[in-house]
């Protein structure tokens, strides 16, 4: 019997209905730094005192005229010992079994304040299980989705919080990186309970829980909206300052180039005309003077015009009736230029943009339809609308089974200013540049399909100010 009792792991002594010892193991004697040989036969009391172990002696009374087992925790702080202590009533007394858990009351006491300092910060906190599964989450987790604890216990946040729209690519690259063994950084917009829409930096590290051996997560959940709206502005911003060094550069060219070609053929021909006498050369230099006057004042004009788009000079969105401008656009083109015309507008009328640019952009893609139509057939032109409510764009398209243009070729310059790819027609090559300017402005963007011999489609998408 000695020996069984010897080989209990945890602490354990018996005492008499008197409450004094009548054994007590090795493990006792090393925890609570006692001789048996000096304590059996003693009160237990007079080893221990009542008030250091009060929870000790309340419930081995109890046991005693209960005669019902008893379960407690004990601390001593004199001895500085958390206790787990059970306690065994029978005829001769008690039995006791005793096991120090300073260690577990430690990590329980840490515990408690990590989840003090975790239910207070404003960041989310949430803790996942092996499945992906939420376990726990502390109140800035509620504050910033919506979701109670007892609402997301057991539901995969995976699922439930990334914003519908964004859901294709972000979610395959949460779980590729939560299998992993490395912690992670990961942006998301995110839906809450109410439907708001907001953005979340995820700082995610993976632990190993060594209760039950499985891999868990904590994540902790930063809202960073204002931060990539901030980021969105500046990306526009850094856009435009692209753009506008681009046509800064077009701008450079045609002074250098455009601007100084027929400058100096008017210098040259004054001179001719102040040297000579003859009629006949007088007026062919003076046939020849007109004209290039005239082609400078068309290169002034469009530079009047390119600038104003660049500087921003627009005028005012209005409600107006699609229909109308298209009809207008329609009647400059002349009836013998085209064999088919299919206008479907898909029930679209009143839209809300600038009326003079969107007039523009159509005259411009019809007149360039008619300019370079195949000599090989009758032309046919196609002019669609179909508006997107979600994105509140209005996507205008001209279609044509014109020249075509070789995209692998000339895609790059499609819309640069002064670029021609047809010369066997007369043109400036400033049609696209506008189309391409004005639909911008209009905060869209042109998409082109094209092949050469078969035609070409011009897709403007616009913004539909409500």
């Amino acid at each position: 019997m000695n020996n069984i009792l010897e080989s209990i792991k945890d602490a354990f002594f018996t005492v008499d209905t008197n409450l004094r010892f009548t054994y007590v193991n090795q493990v006792f004697e090393n925890i609570m730094g006692v001789r048996k040989e000096d304590i059996l036969g003693v009160d237990v009391r007079d080893v221990y005192s009542e008030k250091q172990y009060a929870t000790f002696y309340a419930y081995s009374q109890k046991g005693l005229e209960t005669g019902c087992p008893v379960h407690f925790e004990e601390f001593s702080a004199a001895d500085n010992l958390w206790l787990d202590v059970s306690v065994y009533p029978s005829e001769e007394g008690l039995s006791i079994f005793m096991r120090e858990i300073n260690s577990r009351k430690n990590a329980e006491a840490e515990l408690k304040k990590l989840s003090l300092v975790a239910s207070k910060t404003v960041n989310s906190v949430c803790i996942i299980d092996q499945e992906g599964r939420v376990e726990w989450v502390n109140d800035g987790f509620m504050r910033i989705t919506g979701y109670s604890l007892e609402e997301i216990k057991g539901q995969r946040p995976i699922e439930l919080l990334p914003n519908p729209e964004t859901t294709a690519e972000v979610v395959p690259l949460l779980i590729q990186n939560f299998a992993g063994d490395d912690p992670f950084v990961q942006e998301v917009q995110c839906r809450s309970k109410t439907g708001d829409v907001y953005w979340s930096r995820l700082d995610v590290t993976p632990f190993w829980d060594e209760q039950n051996g499985q891999k868990k997560h904590i994540v902790i959940e930063t809202i960073i909206t204002e931060e990539k709206k901030a980021e969105e502005v500046r990306e526009k911003l850094t856009e435009e300052l692209l753009t506008r060094n681009r046509n800064l550069e077009q701008f450079t060219y045609i002074v250098s180039h455009n601007l100084r070609s027929p400058v100096a053929n008017i210098l040259g021909l004054t001179s001719l005309l102040g040297t000579s006498d003859k009629p006949e050369l007088q007026e062919g230099l003076v046939s020849r003077l007109k004209l290039t006057a005239q082609n400078l004042d068309q290169i002034i004009r469009d530079l009047n015009e390119m600038l104003s788009l660049q500087a921003g000079i627009t005028e005012e969105a209005e409600k107006f009736q699609l229909p109308k401008v298209i009809e207008q656009a329609l009647q400059v083109l002349p009836t013998e230029s085209f064999e088919k015309l299919t206008v479907n507008l898909n029930g679209v009328k009143e839209i809300g943009s600038i009326k003079s640019y969107v007039s523009s952009i159509i005259n411009n893609l019809l007149t360039n339809a008619v300019k370079y139509k195949s000599p090989d057939r009758p032309l046919h032109l196609a002019i669609t609308a179909e508006l997107h409510p979600e994105k509140e764009m209005l996507c205008l398209a001209v279609s044509d089974n014109g020249l075509g243009i070789n995209l692998e070729k000339e895609g790059k310059n499609m819309f640069g200013l002064y670029k021609r790819f047809h010369f066997h027609v007369s043109g400036r090559g400033l049609g696209l540049y506008l189309v391409r300017t004005q639909a911008e402005a209009l905060g869209g963007y042109v998409t082109v399909e094209s092949a050469l011999n078969q035609g070409s489609t011009f897709m403007v998408w616009i913004k539909n100010f409500r």
